[in-house]
């Protein structure tokens, strides 16, 4: 999987240069069907070309906007490892393309900015999240979505306890080796009897935790995003002493972490966060609830979409599913509703979402019958 980001996210919806055209279709892992997947990209290339020639754009026009695009089609190598959605994003200055694992319906948009909605759940709050994994001989942090994880190097944070005690006077380390030889191989130093012994060794290890603790705030330090915790049983405790991240999140794996390989860490992580997830997401929909009568809250496309553009939206509710059409024009503030989409209308879900994301909002993908009042869009403003 391609790693997007919000802040990758966020570079393609502050383009504006032209044309651009953003490009969305599943594709297939493995075996025979995988051969269909350069097919799909060369039917949506000569949908856009097409589009493109109605457009009254010349043929050498039309051939060197969609180049990139095309040499992807022609590159082998590159088919050879797909996950479950290919997105791709051209334009006159900007070429990207991201390896997903959803599996987007297919489509092409060309319009003055690109298309992010079918991202949204990858944008949104629950973009991503941590584990952050600790034993006596380790640190790992894996960042999660979803669907995948990957190990994140750590190069200012103490691979072990052994190694964040390093610098302690000769008989701290003496007496550290003696009581960790004690335990080797047990992923834990501090038994909890009670004895000198062991609190001394309970205090090696708060030490040890404030160093892991103070090494990640330069890779957490600007995340809003959760954080699990995998470590022995007696170790949550005194990391939460140490902890000064904000989103490390009450549920935790226990158990020695150095037994579990990434994704089993990742399986017994997501049903924390998932459930986590939720609790904000519950919320922000009550937060909604409480304000839906007042002039802090709606569910009118034509009042969002004015106001997101303003930097007034601080929640973006987005039905899944559902798509609403028309044109905005920001100069007065106006939104026109249409049934179905004209030549010059935008989607004005992506185009408030979009515009939630630049202004720092948080967006979050609601099921249809979740949605306040049923709304395909609902908001709670800041003022």
């Amino acid at each position: 999987m391609d790693t997007l980001t919000k802040d990758d996210i966020r570079r393609l919806l502050e383009y504006h240069n032209g044309l651009c055209m953003s490009i969305y279709l599943p594709t297939h892992r493995a075996g025979a069907a995988t051969q269909k997947n350069p097919v799909r990209l060369k039917n949506l290339l000569r949908d856009a070309e097409e589009r493109l020639r109605n457009e009254g754009f010349s043929s050498a026009e039309v051939e060197d906007f969609l180049r990139p695009a095309r040499a992807l089609e022609r590159d082998r190598i590159f088919w050879q490892e797909q996950s479950d959605g290919l997105a791709v994003f051209v334009a006159a200055h900007l070429y990207h393309n991201y390896r997903l694992p959803l599996a987007f319906d297919e489509r092409v948009t060309i319009a003055s900015r690109f298309y992010i909605r079918p991202l949204l759940s990858l944008a949104g709050t629950d973009e991503h999240f941590y584990v952050l994994a600790i034993s006596q001989n380790e640190v790992r942090l894996l960042r999660c979505t979803r669907f995948d994880v990957e190990d994140i190097e750590l190069p200012n944070v103490p691979t072990s306890l052994a190694s964040a005690l390093q610098d302690d006077d000769p008989e701290r380390q003496l007496q550290h080796h003696t009581g960790a030889s004690a335990s080797a191989g047990q992923g834990a130093i501090y038994h909890g009897h009670g004895t000198g012994s062991d609190e001394f060794e309970k205090e090696n290890i708060r030490r040890y935790l404030r160093k892991v603790d103070e090494g990640l705030q330069e890779i957490l330090r600007s995340e809003r995003v959760p954080v699990v915790l995998a470590g022995v049983e007696y170790l949550h405790p005194l990391y939460k002493e140490a902890n000064t991240y904000p989103h490390l999140i009450e549920g935790r794996i226990t158990g020695n972490p150095e037994k579990l390989s990434p994704r089993a860490l990742h399986a017994q992580a997501w049903p924390l966060v998932e459930s986590h997830l939720d609790e904000e997401r519950k919320a922000a929909l009550h937060e909604y609830a409480e304000l839906a009568a007042s002039n802090l809250a709606s569910t009118d496309p034509m009042e969002i979409v004015p106001a997101a553009s303003h930097g007034r939206t601080k929640t973006l509710f987005v039905a899944d599913g559902p798509e609403v059409w028309g044109v905005f024009n920001e100069d007065e503030h106006a939104v026109e509703l249409h049934k179905k989409p004209g030549p010059d209308d935008e989607e004005l879900l992506d185009l408030a979402a979009a515009h939630t994301l630049l202004k720092g909002g948080e967006v979050f993908i609601v099921a249809p019958n979740k949605m306040p009042d049923q709304a395909p869009l609902a908001a709670v403003f800041r003022y």
